[in-house]
């Protein structure tokens, strides 16, 4: 039987380490949660909503699909509840319940603020710098842009951050972005989108002593990895002789009238259709033709081949692009995770390859990056400690992972996560966030039911993950499109793992991972006939312990002595 969700918002009173209780709310796809986990912010055909986690109270500005509000497209939302994006064409803020429009100089342009420092002092985002197009612009139709609080409450002019005047390519860009901002407000991460709109590559900026911010573009080189040498684009093609270049004004009128004239007579009968030859002489034809003859040969086969060989250049690049949108910024700005969209042999494709999304972590540091091993997952958001969130794209609907610190590979998904945290939580998302899923059967295309489906969706996280949140499309009850879930963890401080004064943090999960954070001497484990499986040393971060499928006794030795958990792997 499946289970029906309660429309609108519900709080339910649960045992836990936290004073926040658990929500769900229908209709809202909450898109951001602060980094104190405090506050989300929620987006819904037009109308946007501040959620206090802590109260489940809500305030939405209401907008509709013609002219509504839109969030950001990083961390949008601050530790005090002010919430960053658009309004029409103008970037903004909510605060108090009310909208505020930023400055901008382009407000005929699309524009938008993404992302906002957790005391509200910084908001970073993108000016319109040109109209959307598909025809050539002066500059990137979007650029990026950061505001800055003022002594009297107001926010500065748009400070236009310095960006790449062309793509790997050597042609304009055609967006240049800042998404997200790092909680002291001297960091933003972007990306850039090549001239063709195909290759997306990360930049980002920092603040420098002189209060002058540095552009970063290290991490274009994924573009062109090999340094293929790429030739001078050719540009458009001189357009050729036409036909009316040779015909007398007379001749021009007489087929002008013809043309008339079959129009009128709606026969549409194509075989007495006007030809402009028809109303040329003989010499005339001639002439067009060694014009033509002498433009093909001089001006377009050799641009045809500057064309190609720029293009086969291009080919030869095997670049790694990143979705578009899509960057999440640690909160010390060291750290940028996005999502890299990586080539596998696919004997079905057209030329045999096709592209997966892999979670991408950038270490901005040290100029640095890794793509994480599982296909078809996305990454949404990086807590303080290092943990990833992901969502795999490969199923339907979307489902939830954790990438534990320290890791690229094997993420637990969300429910074992919480469920080695947190008992009473865990319980909670199985009533709520567990049903019946009705699918097709891919090679029979029958109807099938898959029974206790985790519809998990989409997750995202506060910094110290105190509260996570996820949001997924309604495939149980149809009674709302997108229901999201806000589910408080108490905070990594709370959560020790073994014994209330331990000097380390201690997670246990699924797989027979240790995770374990502080003055860790030794960790041993023993099967419960007393036999020890499992010992290491002196440890930090994901242990490995091979351990699987049974019931075990950690013992982990620390700077304030031996304490004991059992554990069921």
């Amino acid at each position: 039987m499946k289970k029906l969700l309660l429309l609108g918002a519900a709080a339910v009173a649960v045992s836990s380490a936290s004073a926040m209780e658990p929500q769900e709310w229908a209709d809202q796809q909450i898109l951001s949660i602060s980094p104190n986990g405090t506050y989300s912010a929620a987006e819904y055909v037009g109308s946007i909503t501040l959620i206090n986690n802590e109260t489940g109270e809500s305030t939405t500005l209401e907008g509709d699909e013609m002219l509504g509000y839109t969030l950001g497209m990083g961390n949008s939302v601050s530790n005090n509840g002010i919430v960053v994006g658009s309004f029409g064409n103008y970037p903004g803020y909510m605060k108090d319940g009310e909208w505020h429009n930023l400055k901008t100089d382009f407000p005929q342009n699309v524009n938008n603020a993404n992302g906002i420092t957790p005391d509200g002092t910084r908001i970073c985002g993108t000016a319109g710098t040109a109209a959307m197009t598909t025809e050539d612009t002066p500059v990137p139709m979007q650029s990026p842009v950061v505001w800055t609080l003022q002594a009297d409450g107001t926010y500065s002019d748009p400070v236009m951050l310095p960006y790449p005047q062309v793509d790997y390519t050597n042609r304009l860009p055609q967006y240049v972005t800042a998404l997200a901002i790092s909680d002291d407000g001297k960091t933003v991460s972007g990306l850039m989108t090549d001239y063709q709109g195909f290759m997306i590559t990360l930049l980002y900026y920092t603040l420098n002593d002189n209060n002058e911010w540095v552009m970063h573009d290290e991490f274009g080189r994924l573009a062109n990895p090999n340094n293929v040498p790429i030739p001078e684009f050719p540009g458009d093609c001189e357009e050729g002789p036409s036909l009316e270049d040779f015909m007398t004004a007379e001749e021009k009128q007489a087929y002008e009238d013809a043309l008339t004239a079959w129009t009128e007579s709606g026969t549409w009968d194509y075989s007495t259709y006007p030809n402009l030859e028809d109303f040329m002489t003989d010499e005339e034809k001639a002439a067009y033709e060694a014009a033509y003859n002498k433009w093909n040969t001089e001006v377009y086969a050799p641009w045809q081949a500057a064309t190609d060989e720029f293009y086969e250049a291009i080919a030869k690049c095997n670049g790694t692009s990143l979705t578009f949108n899509n960057t999440v910024l640690s909160g010390d700005g060291k750290t940028v995770i996005a999502t890299a969209q990586l080539p596998y042999d696919d004997p079905n494709s057209f030329d045999g390859v096709s592209y997966a999304d892999h979670v991408a972590k950038f270490d901005l540091d040290g100029d640095t990056y890794v793509t994480f091993e599982e296909a078809d997952m996305n990454g949404t958001a990086i807590a303080g400690d290092g943990t990833v969130l992901s969502y795999a794209r490969a199923t339907t609907p979307d489902q939830a992972w954790v990438y534990l610190p320290g890791t690229t590979k094997d993420p637990v998904s969300i429910m074992n996560y919480v469920k080695e945290r947190d008992e009473d939580m865990y319980e909670w998302m199985q009533e709520k966030m567990v049903h019946d899923l009705e699918a097709y059967d891919m090679e029979t295309w029958e109807l099938i039911v898959i029974a206790d489906y985790e519809f998990t969706g989409i997750p995202l996280c506060g910094r110290n993950l105190n509260v996570f949140s996820c949001m997924t499309s309604n495939y149980w009850d149809y009674s709302a499109d997108v229901y999201s879930f806000v589910i408080p963890m108490g905070g990594a401080d709370s959560v020790k793992g073994i014994g209330n004064d331990s000097a380390a943090k201690v997670m246990l999960f699924k797989g027979g991972r240790i995770v374990v954070e502080g003055d860790v001497q030794a960790v041993n484990v023993y099967d419960l006939s007393g036999r020890k499986v499992f010992s290491t040393g002196a440890a930090s971060g994901t242990i490995a312990t091979g351990l699987s499928n049974g019931t075990f006794v950690v013992r982990v030795t620390t700077a304030d002595g031996v304490q004991t958990r059992k554990a069921i792997f």
